[in-house]
Order: structure tokens, then C-alpha cells, then sequence
């Protein structure tokens, strides 16, 4: 049930990402801190179980936080 709540909260997240997507792009508004090690920990949140389903495994370290649109990274990692 938590894993549930994690995805839920986590899709209300990108559905306002995507909002304020269209904003910027129709504003040409400037690029926020992002963090990603934390974006790329609910993308394998959020495959956990085709992860787990195909034994992957992934490895990563310490990600930085750049300048960028959170929405625009998230979609690259996934």
C-alpha cells in the first residue's frame, strides 16, 4: 500500500511537471535546480517490479543537481 501511495504522489508530481511544462513553454520560463539522484531513485521506484521481473540490476552513485526542467529529466530516465 505504501509502494502505491509512493506512485501516486509521485504521478500527481509528473502531472504538474507536465503543467508547468506547457506553462514554460509557452513563457520561456528559466530552468530550476534539479536534483538528480533524486529524480533517478523514483524512476527505479517506479520499475521496481520489471527490475526485479528481469533481475536487473542497476547501479549508479551520487547524482549533482543542475539547472534543468525536472519533467524534461525525468522522461530521460525513463
Amino acid at each position: 500500500l505504501d509502494k502505491l501511495k509512493g506512485s501516486a504522489s509521485r504521478m500527481k508530481a509528473l502531472i504538474q511537471s507536465v503543467l508547468n511544462y506547457s506553462r514554460a513553454s509557452r513563457t520561456g520560463e528559466d530552468k530550476v535546480d534539479t536534483d538528480l539522484h533524486s529524480i533517478l531513485v523514483h524512476v527505479i521506484e517506479d520499475y521496481e517490479l520489471l527490475i526485479l521481473e528481469k533481475k536487473a540490476e542497476v547501479v549508479t552513485e551520487q547524482l549533482p543537481v543542475i539547472k534543468a526542467m525536472p519533467l524534461q529529466i525525468n522522461q530521460l530516465f525513463s
